[in-house]
């Protein structure tokens, strides 16, 4: 129980946030902290024109392996749009390498979590596979 009084701070004590996992993780990136931070340009997102470099720093888009990448150079603070040929916007498919001990038996789960989002849309492929559909309009 907590008691909030107007114009007083409440103690809250050590709060600790257990997520319920559904089973082993393959693999994840992140500090679940609502920053950036830990990723490149993450401690400077809102330099303008920051978004314009990504085609010069990630010429083939992200190429990601888990074990030998760095995730504070090799991934970017944000997936951006950026010009194409006739100035139409285009993506950049970020991919993601790793290898399993062995193959997952039963269901698999992917879980990806999107913090925030402008005119977007989410699909994933599997090794070299088709592209889910496509997962828009995200809401908070």
């Amino acid at each position: 129980m907590v008691t909030v009084v107007a114009g007083q701070n409440a103690d809250l004590g050590e709060i600790v946030f257990m997520e319920n996992r559904v089973g082993p993780i393959a693999w994840e990136i992140g500090i679940p902290d609502r920053t950036a931070m830990e990723y490149k340009h993450g401690d400077h997102f809102n330099q303008w024109g920051l978004p314009y470099k990504f085609p010069q720093e990630f010429p083939n888009g992200i190429q990601y392996y888990i074990g030998k990448s760095d995730y504070s150079k090799d991934w970017n603070y944000c997936h951006v749009s950026v010009p194409g040929k006739g100035g139409k916007y285009q993506t950049i498919p970020w991919n993601i390498y790793f290898n399993l001990d062995q193959k997952p038996t039963g269901t698999s789960i992917l879980r990806v979590s999107v913090a925030a989002n402008s005119s977007t849309a989410l699909s994933v492929s599997l090794n070299g596979g088709k592209n889910s559909a496509e997962v828009s309009n995200f809401k908070r």
